[in-house]
């Protein structure tokens, strides 16, 4: 059977599904239940993006982090 997936990709780790689901050709005959399924696909894909956004984010804290190493004692 067809699935949909919607993955969150995070650079360093693996993907996240944040959405899967077997979609049968038939189902889209009804109406209904594909408006509920790109309402749902598009909710997903908003998390989705926030996930990336908040590796963005804690990336972005990284690169503004200076590390000192102890300064070895001169001779």
């Amino acid at each position: 059977m067809p699935r949909v997936q919607v993955l969150a990709e995070a650079r360093g780790r693996d993907e996240e599904v944040v959405l899967t689901e077997h979609v049968p050709s038939e189902m889209f005959a009804n109406e209904r239940y594909a408006d509920q399924l790109v309402e749902r696909m598009g909710s997903a894909v908003v998390d989705a993006e926030d996930h990336r956004s908040d590796d963005a984010r804690r990336l972005g804290q990284l690169a503004g982090c200076i590390v000192t190493t102890p300064a070895a004692p001169s001779r």
